[in-house]
């Protein structure tokens, strides 16, 4: 008996950590690599499973790009799902 009820409270506490995340109005955050200034395949995959993330704690994704990376190159996390996009030159 005692067992099930740990069991319930546990899963009582994970259930209101995620709502307490929730109301945080955090936003999943995913730091792009650029070669060149072009994006390799592995960020927009990056972006993209981020997005299913955040789509699942119902927030945004926030793509992050580091360097000197062209608006028309940048627009591109866009297409996969990038809610918002920060772009820091050096």
């Amino acid at each position: 008996m005692k067992q099930k009820l740990s069991k319930l409270n546990q899963k009582s506490l994970k259930i209101n950590l995620i709502k307490n995340l929730i109301k945080l109005d955090m936003s999943v955050l995913v730091f792009t690599e650029n070669w060149d200034g072009k994006f390799k395949k592995v960020s927009f995959e990056l972006v993209s499973y981020a997005s299913k993330i955040a789509e699942m704690l119902n927030t945004q994704t926030v793509a992050l790009s580091i360097g000197d990376v062209q608006e028309e190159e940048l627009k591109k996390l866009g297409n996969y799902a990038a809610d918002k996009i920060i772009s820091v030159n050096n």
